[in-house]
């Protein structure tokens, strides 16, 4: 499920507030009749996983020492890790093809292999609910396909409910299965992309015209501006 809207909407705000970061103040939030707003953030964390906006990592960790970190609420009281969060991380890393990235520090990467990183440490939470906030922000265009491919294969292949904050409506069109539309805080609209991604509904969002074609190979909706170019 893809999270729109333009800024100052309230993406970030709910992606915080579900994950804990920032205080609700009314309401609530519930996986399966559990009110995660009343867990301890390590039992939270045992429930969902954040890829953050911000690639703020230690740049002096490795790679298998940055993923590791994603076992800390699965270890012992010594926090010492065991061989079954070995074989966890091995595998967030060959799923998220980092592997070969393992012995590198942070700070060495660049920022789609930074991205990947930081999505492997989420995979090796185990967790049913993954959240990514700006999940393709400064990544150029081939690392924007690759990390929405890997993420929409492994939600079929690990069975997970993710939701995104994106800002890309074409990249939303084409990877989302359902999208919600946040104006001003509150929900405008929710459903498939093609009932939400309309020429009305994202014009009125945006404040701005744009127009909305079904591409002729993938038949998704794809946004253009419509305005005349000089």
């Amino acid at each position: 499920m893809a999270l729109i809207g333009p800024n100052g909407a309230g993406k970030t705000t709910l992606i915080r507030g579900i994950s804990g970061i920032l205080d609700c103040i009314k309401g609530s939030i519930t996986y399966e009749g559990v009110d995660l707003l009343k867990l301890a953030p390590i039992d939270r964390a045992r429930i969902l996983a954040v890829v953050p906006q911000s690639r703020a990592l230690g740049g002096a960790f490795t790679v298998e020492q940055t993923v590791m970190m994603g076992r800390t609420a699965h270890m012992n009281w010594l926090g010492k890790p065991g061989e079954g969060d070995e074989e966890i991380v091995w595998a967030s890393l060959e799923k998220t093809n980092t592997t070969g990235l393992a012995d590198r520090r942070i700070a060495e990467l660049s920022g789609g292999e930074q991205q990947r990183v930081l999505l492997a440490r989420a995979l090796a939470q185990d967790t049913p609910l993954l959240l990514l906030d700006e999940p393709t922000n400064h990544l150029d265009l081939k690392h924007r396909s690759t990390i929405l491919s890997l993420v929409a294969k492994l939600a079929k292949e690990n069975n997970l409910a993710v939701l995104m904050a994106i800002h890309d409506l074409n990249l939303v069109s084409i990877y989302s299965e359902r999208v919600v539309l946040l104006v001003d805080g509150k929900v405008k609209a929710l459903g498939k992309s093609e009932d939400v991604l309309t020429t009305e509904l994202i014009s009125d969002a945006y404040q701005t015209q744009i127009k909305v074609i079904s591409h002729p190979d993938y038949r998704v909706p794809i946004i253009l501006p419509d305005q005349e170019l000089d």
